[in-house]
């Protein structure tokens, strides 16, 4: 039930108020000069500025930021830093202030945009995002002013809490101590919230006898009325009012609500919707209320709304103001007569170049003084008389091709010009060609390594004559000065060995033999068991698919061998050599035996059926089904002997 009660008071007093969608602020070629960014201070103040360290756990409070970026040496259109906000801290996502101008300090020019990615699990990250208008100032500061509330599932009640921010991976500390709780001495209290997910209205909560007294005839009445601006169109509204009776704590906490009762019809409004009147009769020191209900609202007005209770004896008020808190940023620095100039890669506008001199003449007087691009790719010069100058670069950075173009720009008090000046890589190619010994392949894929890591492949054939160029190849590292390693290598071709030379810089040539597989030989020998036939067929399978055949008779010692054999297939497998004979009728064949050791193939002469006499249909049966018997052995004749007494 706090958390409800959380939920309420919190709004009330968030900075925050309108979704903000995820951003995805990109800065349109910007830098993050985070790294360059130096948070100078970090205070959390009341809302008058005063800086404390210990608060209650309902506290408002706004976090103060100073940042320097002095390190920068300049800075341009959509560049930006970040900065983690404490988690300890609550930004809520329905509010205006996570979308703010970063402003002068004359109030009125926009030097870039402050944004909030707000977490539900507390905390943030906080992005500033400069215009051009950064482009005319040197030795840049600023300040953010961001109000909150600590995330009550975060912080220990009674003790020291640390909050931290942190940029690029430093940290800045505050400490605060959260008081205990105290109980109230409160007959009616009020607070606003915002409905979540609706700007344009406010939800009212009213407590009522916290501390369990008796009242008779009780009246609740209140009345919005505005600090400034236009009151058209605020209202309260009528089917919005709830009351609930409730049991509440010391603390001002409700442990449970009793009950709830929908009390619009109830409601006394006034013609306009601004003030209502609501009858509660007696109430004794056994029952506690919230009444809930809500307003209309508009952005930038201050509500400021009065409630009051009377009863027989008695009268309570209550004043609070409600109004969308503003995140704010400032901008400072010095303006600038000066010339700025941005060195970088033509291919690669993020890739900056230090190194570059530059040749800078006064076109009236023909004074001349030299630049040169820092670890940042950027030089600014000292404060200028306005005028004509011509810049021209007389020596390039390590690695790049001298930009020859003359510039002319002119200077102007508190201007500052800026010129991206770029330049072009020295590069470099590769020669790759294949030569073949034994047979050729179809084709083979060739990749080119910077490094190691793969840049690049082609396809070698005969219709590009098994030879290719690279070019428009990077000579250097970014640093300049450590040259890239090209090497060659190919896709592997099965059967082939392969060998890479380097025949002079960057000129490869691989060599492809072809593998001459091992041989083996194979033998088959044919014997019979009974007649043997004039001939017979035996072919020689590899891995099941017929590769040879031979005939075997006298003439052949009914022996052969198959030679000169493939020990392995195409993909380096060893071949299944096996044997098959061509059917012999009347013959039963078995086959023993293997590829090494040789195959024998045998043939048994199956037993001819014997011939009966001719004799009638009835004696040939007879005698039949007996010459049978006799065969198979189911049958047996013996003589008997005479047995001598």
């Amino acid at each position: 039930m706090k958390k409800r009660i959380y939920c309420f008071i919190l709004s009330a007093l968030m900075v925050l108020s309108v979704v903000f969608p995820s951003f995805k602020v990109s800065a349109e070629g910007g830098r993050n000069i985070s790294p360059n960014v130096t948070i100078t201070d970090f205070k959390v103040t009341t809302g008058n500025g005063q800086e404390f360290n210990r608060a209650t756990r309902w506290e408002k409070f706004t976090l103060k930021i100073e940042w320097d970026a002095k390190n920068q040496s300049t800075l341009n259109k959509g560049d930006y830093f970040e900065v983690e906000l404490p988690e300890n801290f609550r930004f809520l996502k329905d509010s205006s202030a996570v979308n703010f101008n970063v402003y002068g300090l004359d109030g009125t020019t926009v030097f870039g945009k402050g944004t909030l990615n707000i977490k539900n699990i507390g905390g943030g990250t906080l992005r500033i995002v400069l215009n051009e208008k950064v482009e005319n100032l040197y030795n840049v500061k600023g300040t953010v002013s961001l109000e909150s509330v600590f995330f009550q599932d975060k912080i220990q009640i009674g003790q020291d809490n640390k909050f931290k921010i942190e940029m690029n991976g430093k940290l800045v500390e505050k400490t605060i101590h959260i008081d205990n709780p105290k109980p109230l001495n409160e007959v009616l209290g009020k607070w606003p919230s915002l409905l979540n997910g609706k700007s344009d209205v406010v939800d009212w909560s009213v407590r009522f006898n916290v501390n369990k007294k008796n009242f008779k005839n009780v009246v609740i009445e209140d009345q919005l009325t505005i600090t400034d601006g236009n009151f058209d169109g605020l209202h309260y509204i009528k089917e919005s009012f709830k009351l609930q009776k409730a049991e509440i704590d010391e603390f001002g906490d409700v442990k449970r609500y009793i009950s709830e009762e929908n009390v619009g019809d109830r409601i006394e409004l006034s013609e306009n919707g601004t003030k209502f009147k609501l009858v509660l009769g007696d109430i004794d020191n056994a029952e506690q209320y919230m009444l809930r209900y809500q307003s209309t609202y508009k952005s930038g007005i201050v509500l400021k709304n009065k409630v009051k209770m009377t009863s027989q004896t008695e009268t309570y008020q209550s004043v609070v103001k409600y109004g969308h808190a503003i995140s704010s940023a400032t901008i400072d620095g010095d303006l600038l007569g000066k010339i700025k100039i941005f060195k970088v890669d033509e291919e690669d506008n993020q890739l900056l170049l230090k190194g570059a001199k530059f040749k800078v003449t006064n076109k009236e007087n023909n004074q001349s003084f030299e630049l040169v691009t820092d670890e940042n790719g950027e030089v600014v010069s000292s404060k200028l008389v306005h005028g004509k100058y011509e810049i021209k670069e007389i020596e390039a950075p390590e690695g790049w091709i001298k930009n020859d173009e003359a510039l002319e720009v002119e200077v102007k008090d508190d201007v500052a010009v800026i010129k991206t000046i770029t330049n072009k890589r020295e590069k470099t190619e590769v020669k790759v060609n294949k030569t073949w010994v034994g047979e050729k392949a179809s084709n083979v894929v060739v990749k080119l390594l910077a490094n190691g890591v793969k840049v690049d492949e082609v396809t070698l054939n005969d219709a590009n004559n098994w030879e290719h160029k690279f070019t428009n190849l990077n000579k250097f590292e970014n640093d300049g000065k450590t040259e890239v390693k090209y090497t060659v290598e190919e896709e592997q071709i099965n059967g082939y060995t392969s060998e890479v030379t380097e025949n002079a810089k960057n000129d490869f040539t691989i060599t492809n033999k072809k593998i001459e597989s091992e041989k083996i030989n194979v033998s088959v020998e044919k014997k019979w068991v009974g007649k043997a036939l004039k001939e017979i067929e035996v072919k020689l399978l590899a891995n099941g698919n017929e590769v040879e055949s031979v005939k075997l008779n006298d003439a052949n010692s009914w022996k052969h061998t198959f030679n000169n054999l493939p020990k392995v297939d195409e993909n380096n497998k060893e071949i299944v050599y096996t044997v098959k004979e061509v059917q012999v009728p009347g013959y039963d064949t078995t086959i023993e035996g293997n590829a090494k050791d040789g195959f024998v193939i045998t043939n048994k002469e199956k037993p001819s059926k014997p011939k009966l006499p001719k004799t009638s249909v009835g004696t040939n049966a007879i005698a039949y089904m007996a010459l049978a018997a006799i065969s198979s052995g189911l049958l047996v004749i013996s003589k008997k002997k005479k047995i001598d007494k």
